[in-house]
């Protein structure tokens, strides 16, 4: 199941590049390619890192969850 995996974001990340980097290019928008790439790098890593079941970063939820849990928890002791 990891190599399946590991196949399929590097698929997934090329053939976003396929087709967003020309249009960027063409459009010579050279801040929002770097701004690109280094989104696409950090969510390559963070797929990777969970495909070989490295949790090194926490799921997105679970900031979500951090956020909030204490504001739901005011709420619920405020009513």
């Amino acid at each position: 199941m990891g190599i399946l995996s590991l196949i399929l974001v590097f698929l997934f990340d090329i053939t976003l590049c396929y087709f967003e980097v020309p249009k960027m290019l063409k459009n010579k928008m050279h801040r929002e390619l770097w701004v690109f790439f280094v989104i696409l790098f950090a969510g390559t890593l963070s797929a990777v890192l969970r495909a070989i079941d490295r949790n090194l970063v926490p799921n997105p939820t679970e900031w979500v969850m951090f956020v909030y849990e204490p504001i739901g928890t005011f709420f619920k002791e405020l009513f």
